[in-house]
């Protein structure tokens, strides 16, 4: 989905917290003191100002603790310890979850080269390429549908951030 995102230039910020939070030892889950905004499973969250485990991420599960919340992800390599960052929570709309999809489907059945065609006697083949002349990529295929989504200028202008101590 990071890939996606960063394509589109657009995150859907729902909101932001910027908090103390302490990644566990398994690689794949964080620990927040308990907010008055929810995270919701299957959301997808944007992780910053951490220097070592920024990115974007899917909420798998989340454990209540009384007063603070796990959240385990599909990371698997969160670095182990405290850090103040900024975590942003993502509204991602369905029509791009459902073309992430799609994408992944197509990389897997259409895997890059370096060359536009190869021959081997009476065998020739030969791959689609785009107008600079390169293998069609997943940004080829898919910049329709995705050119709706994309934004010129950074989405934050107006995002409620939440300061939590």
């Amino acid at each position: 989905m990071e890939e996606i995102l960063n394509y589109l230039n657009n995150y859907f910020y729902s909101y932001a917290l910027m908090t103390n939070v302490t990644f566990e030892e398994d690689g794949k889950s964080f620990t927040i003191s308990k907010l008055k905004k929810n995270f919701y499973k299957g959301q997808y969250i944007k992780i910053e100002e951490t220097t070592i485990n920024d990115g974007i991420f899917k909420i798998i599960s989340i454990r209540d603790n009384g007063d603070s919340i796990t959240i385990t992800t599909d990371s698997v390599d969160f670095v182990e310890g405290e850090f103040r960052c900024l975590i942003l929570a993502l509204a991602v709309p369905r029509p791009v979850i459902k073309l992430k999809e799609a994408i992944e489907e197509f990389k897997v059945n259409n895997k890059p080269s370096v060359y536009t065609s190869e021959s081997f006697g009476n065998y020739s083949r030969s791959w689609a390429t785009n107008s600079k002349g390169n293998v069609v990529t997943w940004k080829d295929v898919f910049k329709e549908d995705l050119n709706q989504y994309r934004c010129m200028f950074d989405d934050r202008e107006g995002l409620e951030v939440i300061k939590w101590l």
